[in-house]
């Protein structure tokens, strides 16, 4: 905080490395300093470049965040916000003090959130009222809803435009960034590094050598922090640094503990670090047309944005927030809602389809859910699905409940594109059953393929041109059915489970509380 900023360039670097000190804390900063650190970090926030808060807010985002940077982002604007809103984990009794703060889009964001607990939930709701009532202004909601209507449709095309500039984007980058395949570093006696030579000090400055990254995050590995503890040499540790510049990615880092000569206290570590792997991108970093992950994701993130901007005002038509609405204003809202919550889902498919692609972390580390409760929330949450379809849903469930050791977030993701996938290739009037089993696997969730969908092979349903081959409609599911079954296959292998294509049916297998508790008792 004490490092001089004379231009625009180094306000950046000192808020990008105050917020990444903050983020890697873990309860060693007191209060006072924070506060510090947090005014600081207001103060230079103006002279910090969009792009630069966006980027740093992304390399963050999976960590485990105090509330107090939760709350930093959650004042900027939107597309700043947003990766920190989408997957902030709060207890209860912050999201309490927390929610009245917030302005307006943020508190929006957050209700797109299907991972919150029930209190946040309703805490979010009681805002409903204020956060639609805007200032007066002079009546021009006929005009402006006609304004709205134009960008839904605007917003697919600009995915292709984003997509093609992106890529060339990636192959210029990856052209013009120099091969860095080693740096040398010194850290201070709390292990967080201070000097760099041979790599820009933007990324690096403020690692902490002795605080372990967490799971898929930033940061040294087990072995780095272990030796910082002992003040022992460390010997081809792993370093994973954020972004995309030419220091991001994995290296190993040796380094040797030094001490004062005179009085024997330890100072500090002075070490190198390698490349694991030659720093060029390969055809593992890109997603689908040549978009890397992190691209991918900002580009979900751009288009979120505007979009829920766009359903929030056509909310407030339909809802007639801004007064009395003529019948065809508020049935032209109601189409708008209805197509944003599908483009929302589409967003939601892309969003988890670059983590997995960037093998990110998915589920947190420990949790607990029940599916019981979980079946029956996700099948009325579809049930304007399947209105006016005449499609009737059976769901056989358990006598008693079925908690599964996967979190509950990521459970309702599984078990709601399950669903989801399954409503969209029925047919009207069809009879959709599902049901939920404890197995010796696991707990079992089942749903009987649609009748479309019935005799396919394995090859067929992962196909592509599954939809043009069947006579599927895709209105729902723009991505495709073998998106969707991808992801699912993809989403439950890294949280513990698996999905199946059984011959007549999808199934889904979590692992049960029981067994998890089974498999710790023998380990020990």
């Amino acid at each position: 905080m004490r490092y001089p900023t004379p231009d625009v360039g180094a306000k950046a670097a000192v808020w990008t490395q105050i917020v990444d000190v903050m983020a890697q804390d873990r309860n060693s900063l007191s209060p006072e300093l924070r506060a510090t650190a947090l005014s600081k970090l207001d103060e230079l926030r103006g002279d910090v470049p969009d792009r630069r808060r966006l980027a740093c807010a992304v390399s963050i985002a999976g960590r485990a965040l105090a509330v107090d940077l939760v709350a930093l982002f959650a004042a900027d604007i939107p597309a700043v916000a947003a990766p920190i809103l989408t997957r902030a984990q709060l207890s209860d009794a912050q999201w309490a003090d927390l929610l009245p703060t917030l302005p307006m889009p943020s508190r929006a964001l957050l209700r797109e959130r299907r991972d919150l607990s029930p209190f946040a939930d309703r805490a979010l709701a009681s805002f409903g009222s204020s956060d639609f009532a805007l200032p007066q202004a002079e009546p021009q909601q006929p005009a402006g809803l006609t304004d709205v209507t134009t960008p839904i449709g605007e917003l697919v095309k600009r995915i292709e435009a984003y997509r093609s500039r992106d890529a060339q984007a990636v192959r210029s980058t990856v052209r013009e960034i120099p091969q860095m395949r080693s740096f040398a570093f010194e850290t201070d006696s709390a292990g967080i590094m201070a000097w760099i030579e041979g790599a820009p000090r933007g990324p690096l400055i403020g690692i902490a050598l002795g605080e372990m990254a967490e799971p898929a995050g930033y940061g040294v590995d087990g072995q780095a922090s272990g030796a910082f503890r002992k003040r022992a040499p460390i010997r081809d540790a792993r370093l994973t640094v954020p972004g995309v510049g030419s220091a991001a990615g994995e290296w190993l880092i040796t380094a040797q503990p030094f001490f004062d000569r005179a009085s024997g206290r330890f100072e500090g570590y002075r070490g190198v670090a390698r490349r694991t792997v030659p720093a060029t991108a390969s055809a593992g970093d890109a997603l689908w047309t040549g978009m890397r992950p992190d691209s991918a994701r900002q580009l979900v993130h751009e288009l979120r944005t505007p979009l829920n901007a766009i359903r929030g005002f056509a909310e407030m038509i339909e809802g007639q927030y801004l007064g009395a609405t003529e019948p065809a204003y508020r049935q032209k809202a109601s189409s708008i809602i209805v197509d944003s919550g599908r483009l929302l889902r589409l967003f939601e498919d892309l969003d988890m389809s670059a983590r997995l692609a960037g093998d990110e972390e998915i589920a947190s580390a420990a949790g607990q859910s029940d599916l019981t409760r979980i079946m029956r929330s996700v099948a009325t949450h579809h049930a304007g699905l399947i209105a006016g379809r005449a499609i009737k849903m059976q769901i056989i469930l358990p006598d008693l409940p079925s908690v599964s050791s996967t979190d509950e977030a990521t459970t309702v993701r599984l078990i709601d594109r399950l669903i989801f996938c399954v409503l969209c290739a029925a047919e009207d009037s069809e009879t959709l059953r599902f049901s939920v089993s404890q197995s010796e696997g696991g707990i079992r969730i089942e749903a009987a393929r649609p009748k479309l969908l019935i005799g396919l092979s394995t090859e067929a349903l992962l196909d592509p041109t599954l939809e043009a081959r069947n006579s599927l409609s895709t209105e729902e599911m723009p991505l495709g059915l073998a998106f969707v079954l991808r992801l699912l296959k993809q989403m439950a292998r890294r949280s513990a489970g698996r999905f199946e294509l059984a011959a007549e049916s999808f199934v889904l297998i979590l692992p049960s509380r029981a067994d998890t508790a089974e498999e710790t008792k023998e380990s020990v």
